[in-house]
């Protein structure tokens, strides 16, 4: 058996979508670049898209916008050190001075909820992309399709996922 094991949960219809489906969703999936913010890529996911993941306080799904994504993204800068310092699962990670040039490299998802509270929140999951003929072989493309969740004790390259509430411009290493 191998070392690792990637799974690739389908963002739609748990496992088994019709391929017409398939060509659907990706379409309402968006590419997105920032140079300002990453050198690599980023992808939105739809609302419409089923994200197989257990969304604590949850009430329904938005799409982010290129604003809400910029913010999450100065949020997570500003955040990193101090929510792995006060996560427990999080507190061996190591400080890193210039958080925005230690994930300059990463290929990124975004999903955005809206929580039981009214507060728009959105999920970065970030997946290293230095690695780039690693993360061909291990998940090809489909990162662009599928939300990207990593089982493994010695992981190929890594994968972070983080969540943002806008409102109260808080990161959180949990969603």
């Amino acid at each position: 058996m191998k070392k690792h094991l990637i799974l690739c949960a389908l963002l739609f219809l748990y496992f088994y979508p019709a391929r017409c489906q398939e060509s659907q969703q990706l379409n309402k999936s968006v590419i997105i670049r920032i140079d300002s913010l990453f050198k690599c890529y980023g992808v939105i996911i739809d609302s419409s898209i089923n994200v197989p993941i257990e969304i604590k306080s949850f009430k329904e799904r938005f799409t982010p916008s290129i604003d809400q994504i910029i913010n999450s993204e100065t949020i997570f800068w500003q955040s990193y050190n101090e929510t792995n310092r006060t996560t427990p699962a999080r507190s061996n990670a190591k400080y890193i001075d210039d958080v925005k040039a230690e994930f300059y490299n990463y290929n990124r998802q975004y999903v955005g909820f809206i929580d039981i509270n009214g507060h728009a929140n959105i999920i970065i999951n970030l997946f290293d992309y230095s690695k780039k003929r690693v993360v061909i072989r291990e998940i090809g493309d489909s990162w662009k399709r599928n939300f990207v969740i990593m089982f493994s004790e010695n992981p190929p390259f890594a994968v972070m996922t983080y969540r943002v509430n806008l409102e109260i411009k808080k990161l959180y290493a949990t969603f």
